[in-house]
């Protein structure tokens, strides 16, 4: 028969992954054809994706948060219609204490400190009235959680996003009477 089945990745990206039924290496996959499981891009690597039944997914979670912070998921059709079209771009960067972590914007003497990256937004969605453009925006900790057992613990961070002109990014990085004057676009809840 059919079994719905759900392929998910661990967001944490390490070994952490299911082992109940359709789980790496269950018994399960014996019924399944070799070219099927090839045409599911099925791999047993310990890379934080597995696979579950819909069954048991609705029976062990209760809330699920999607992402989608690339191009991938796009479909051929959607992407060659031009329908939809994407840039993406990774900065990466740090805080470090005494040059780069300035702290949150109540700490104006240093908040300019922190790592400032520029975006230009040029094409407007083709279904917005105002003229706006979508953009996605992650801060990520990377590789921070899969330390934990060496006693690294996760950051409080967060961003803001600023109008600028052309004007304002004559001197890089913004200096702190910027900051001091002009209110963030957007910025994360909390």
């Amino acid at each position: 028969g059919k079994i719905p089945l759900i392929r998910l990745r661990n967001p944490w990206g390490n070994e952490a992954e299911w082992n109940g039924p359709w789980s790496d290496k269950s018994p399960e996959w014996r019924y399944i054809p070799d070219e099927q499981k090839q045409e599911l891009g099925l791999n047993f690597d310990h890379d934080g994706e597995f696979w579950m039944s819909y069954r048991d997914f609705t029976r062990y979670f209760d809330r699920m948060e999607i992402c989608n912070l690339s191009p991938d998921s796009l479909s051929d059709d959607e992407m060659t219609r031009g329908k939809i079209s994407w840039e993406m771009s990774m900065f990466e960067g740090e805080w470090a204490v005494g040059t780069t972590a300035g702290g949150c914007r109540n700490y104006l003497d240093t908040f300019w400190h922190n790592p400032q990256y520029v975006i230009r937004l040029d094409d407007p969605d083709e279904d917005d009235e105002e003229g706006n453009c979508t953009v996605i925006i992650a801060l990520l900790q990377k590789n921070r959680r899969s330390r934990r057992n060496m006693g690294v613990e996760c950051l409080t961070i967060g961003f803001a996003v600023y109008r600028v002109t052309e004007r304002d990014l004559a001197q890089k990085p913004l200096k702190m009477n910027f900051f001091k004057y002009n209110a963030s676009a957007a910025r994360p809840p909390g």
